[in-house]
């Protein structure tokens, strides 16, 4: 028996582009404007995954709506964290988040 793979529409939030823009902004500055321009597109790839794997993120402790994926180049160093919602056949990106900042305080906050 086959199994279809459900596939869904990501569109990130005015929040999380913002995030996205401020992201390539700090690796222009520090890494020149290639490194930005490929780690953007790193991170859109890695996003655009949740079309058809939305399910494989962990949750959010206290907000059972709200999963993340993890998003690193290496096993090593530090990377991004995109939080995201599904609702129906919609993955909404609503935070991207550095590796090393407190994002679940954040998120409650919220």
């Amino acid at each position: 028996m086959d199994t279809v793979e459900r596939q869904v529409k990501v569109v990130l939030t005015p929040t999380a582009r913002d995030e996205l823009s401020e992201i390539w902004v700090w690796n222009a500055k520090d890494r020149g404007i290639l490194h930005a321009d490929k780690y953007i597109e790193f991170l859109e790839r890695s996003i655009a995954t949740l079309s058809k794997k939305f399910e494989k993120g962990r949750l959010v402790g206290d907000h059972p709506n709200f999963r993340y994926i993890v998003m690193k180049r290496s096993s090593k160093g530090h990377g991004h964290i995109a939080v995201y919602e599904v609702d129906g056949n919609e993955v909404r990106v609503l935070h991207i988040f550095h590796t090393a900042q407190n994002w679940q305080s954040k998120i409650s906050a919220a």
